[in-house]
């Protein structure tokens, strides 16, 4: 967020993660997609000088989730991923999301948990650098769709 001093700035992420998942077994799915980050960035400095930029990536996902039931149409489930492995200027990412979650209907459920997402990238050279290693940890509220 912006500070009330001499230089102040503010950061924009979000992320996208359309996979395909498989149901191994009634406790277990696995899945494989890709995740697709997007950082903007804006930091104002004295005399109104002001540098912004946009990054964004894609990298590929594995993982699965671990369902175990609880009462009914309520379940509590552990999802992980690793991503990146090396492409295009990804090291290795990775996810970890426990939650609840209550199917209220034959396609779709709610989800409330908390969330541990590790990413790392990197691009460009000297100057122009961008480093991206960062862990973001918080609750996590997701609706999923069930075809």
């Amino acid at each position: 967020g912006a500070s009330k001093g001499p230089v102040s700035g503010d950061v924009d992420q979000w992320l996208i993660s359309p996979t395909l998942e498989y149901e191994v077994c009634k406790y277990f799915d696995a899945f494989a997609g890709a995740r697709y980050n997007n950082i903007s960035a804006e930091i104002r400095g004295p005399f109104g000088r002001v540098r912004s930029g946009t990054v964004d990536w894609w990298e590929p996902v594995v993982g699965g989730r671990v369902k175990v039931p609880l009462y009914k149409s309520l379940s509590f489930e552990v999802m992980g991923d690793i991503g990146g492995l090396g492409v295009e200027g990804t090291g290795l990412s990775w996810q970890v999301e426990p939650v609840l979650s209550w199917r209220f209907s034959k396609h779709a459920s709610l989800q409330a948990g908390y969330r541990w997402i590790q990413s790392d990238f990197e691009q460009g050279s000297g100057a122009n650098k961008f480093r991206y290693d960062v862990l973001m940890q918080g609750p996590q509220i997701g609706l999923t769709m069930h075809f």
